[in-house]
């Protein structure tokens, strides 16, 4: 059997992480035009990967349970508020705490 070459492993990944997470919108419940989100954004920065890296990426955010299936529509919305905020290390560092189940921002200050 011959090895995957570089765009069929990186389809293969794909397909897998899709079985993986489902094949519907974590949002809305659609399921045209799914595609692969990071729930704590890296500020893009895996937009500017080749396809076959991006797809190794979301496998480490897979392992880091960082990574869902939206469909295009709810990507771009959830996209548009990420970018409207001014201070984005501030608001991917309060996503973070929120997610680990640490107490918010707000009562870290009531608490002192």
């Amino acid at each position: 059997m011959a090895a995957l070459s570089r765009p069929q492993r990186a389809h293969a990944l794909r397909a897998f992480l899709f079985q993986k997470l489902g094949r519907v919108c974590a949002l809305c419940g659609t399921t045209e035009d799914l595609q692969l989100d990071l729930i704590v954004s890296d500020g893009g920065r895996h937009h500017g990967l080749s396809h076959h890296d991006r797809q190794r990426q979301y496998l480490v955010e897979f392992n880091r349970n960082n990574l869902r299936v939206l469909c295009g529509t709810c990507n771009r919305s959830e996209g548009a508020k990420f970018k409207k905020l001014k201070n984005r290390r501030n608001f991917r560092g309060r996503v973070f705490l929120a997610q680990k189940s640490e107490p918010a921002l707000g009562q870290l200050a009531d608490a002192r």
